[in-house]
């Protein structure tokens, strides 16, 4: 039987804005296939994952329960089991990201 198709952009932003996320960070092997909402290739081993970090508004903390039932939803969009990374390993990115902002993008 056929897997729905993955989540939607419309499903993803309802997720950040229910728990409060600034960002939602898709990255590993299978960004390209979340990011454009197709199917993982038959290359894609059955029980590769999908490599998430998300970033709260502000100074906000998630709090155990709300990481788990984040998790849980992330799961059910994305028809996957994913890692929900933390989020010290994309702090650099973060760091540069503002940087440009601030820069003014030179």
């Amino acid at each position: 039987m056929p897997l729905a198709p993955l989540g939607s952009a419309t499903n993803l932003a309802a997720i950040a804005e229910r728990f409060g996320l600034a960002d939602v960070y898709v990255f590993g092997s299978r960004a390209g296939e979340i990011s454009s909402g197709t199917r993982r290739s038959d290359t894609q081993p059955a029980g590769s994952d999908v490599d998430i970090a998300v970033r709260p508004n502000g100074a906000r903390l998630l709090a155990l329960h709300d990481r788990v039932e984040l998790t849980i939803e992330l799961e059910r969009v994305l028809h996957t089991s994913p890692v929900v990374r933390r989020a010290g390993d994309l702090a650099p990115f973060e760091r540069e990201r503002q940087q440009i902002v601030f820069d003014g993008g030179r």
